[in-house]
């Protein structure tokens, strides 16, 4: 009675030894996924700002300096392009189909070979871009793969979830408190609390129903999926934003959002669009690809570049028919010279 006694009271000891030692390994790897995690946040680069090349910018946002740009058969797409993007500048690239636009943005995100000169990004300036896969092969939800690149954010939540996770298993040294509580103020700066709402915000803006927020990605359309690409990107709040014709995959109500939400942002913006609503709403200044160069209509929302474009070509005309007339009043002088040396002869 007594041996089976014992050797029952050795099997539950042995049994809680066992769960103990699943639960404290459970929690270790917990543990170590959510610090790998994080060292990956802090240490890998977001992968908006791959293949940009980052320099010294005179204190501007982008600095492209003499570029030029061929087609692999030689053919000059863009040439002499000298180009600057100060802090908030909101900038429309405008032009005909061909010209080179979504050229000059591939040069910028290092997707198009330079021939010559270069296109610099400042060192501590985060580049966000509509990347044309979209989010396919996604496995999250529309609001998961929404808030995915809200990096500060994200980063800041899974710092104090690890912390808080610490604490409730028994940690609760002066340490790991300060450390909490550094934390979630940290969370709290980077607008953590707030984020839930700014993601339906965005979501709603580009279309989408509530009941949407929780179905998954692949679910969606091509066209939608774009929508969700493009919340990504805009919730990831870059400091120098490219945009590619955003407003393709867009209805009226959701262009209109776009063009407000664009006209309020707080970063630098290098609009690519043929959609005139969303340029007059959304940027002041633009810049028109035209004879293989770049030229700038600073301060002049799309209304006014239009008017300046054409007090331009007035102004040209005119400087071009005085110069004829100069020219023809030089000939004539030089006839005139021409007939009296000869009859002096």
């Amino acid at each position: 009675m007594f041996s089976s006694l014992r050797l029952s009271l050795l099997a539950i000891a042995g049994l809680a030894l066992i769960t103990a030692a699943f639960a404290f390994t459970s929690f270790h790897q917990r543990a170590t996924t959510r610090q790998i995690r994080l060292a990956s946040l802090t240490a890998t680069p977001s992968t908006a700002n791959a293949g940009v090349t980052k320099g010294d910018t005179k204190g501007a946002n982008l600095l492209l300096s003499d570029i030029y740009i061929s087609t692999g058969d030689g053919q000059q797409i863009l040439k002499s392009i000298n180009f600057r993007v100060d802090p908030k500048e909101r900038w429309g690239i405008v032009g005909p189909n061909g010209c080179g636009k979504s050229t000059l943005l591939g040069a910028i995100t290092g997707s198009v070979r330079i021939d010559e000169g270069t296109a610099l990004v400042a060192s501590k300036v985060k580049v966000g871009y509509l990347k044309q896969t979209a989010v396919s092969g996604s496995t999250k939800t529309v609001k998961e793969e929404a808030a995915s690149e809200m990096e500060e954010i994200n980063r800041a939540k899974l710092k104090m979830d690890i912390l808080e996770e610490m604490i409730a298993n028994g940690d609760s040294s002066d340490k790991t408190l300060n450390d909490l509580a550094i934390a979630q103020s940290r969370f709290e700066n980077v607008g953590g609390w707030t984020q839930d709402q700014d993601v339906d915000l965005v979501l709603k803006g580009l279309g989408f129903q509530p009941s949407d927020s929780d179905r998954l990605c692949s679910d969606f359309s091509g066209g939608w999926q774009m929508r969700i690409a493009l919340a990504r990107l805009l919730l990831s709040q870059p400091d120098l934003l490219l945009l590619d014709e955003p407003s393709n995959h867009l209805d009226s109500s959701a262009r209109d959002w776009l063009a407000t939400y664009l006209s309020k942002y707080d970063g630098s913006i290098l609009l690519v669009s043929h959609d005139v609503a969303l340029l007059t709403k959304s940027v002041n200044s633009i810049a028109e690809v035209s004879g293989q160069t770049l030229i700038q209509y600073v301060s002049c929302n799309y209304d006014k570049y239009l008017t300046e474009k054409e007090f331009r070509a007035k102004s040209a005309m005119a400087e071009y028919e005085r110069n004829v007339k100069e020219a023809d009043r030089l000939q004539g002088v030089c006839l005139a010279c021409f007939g009296l040396s000869s009859l002096s002869r």
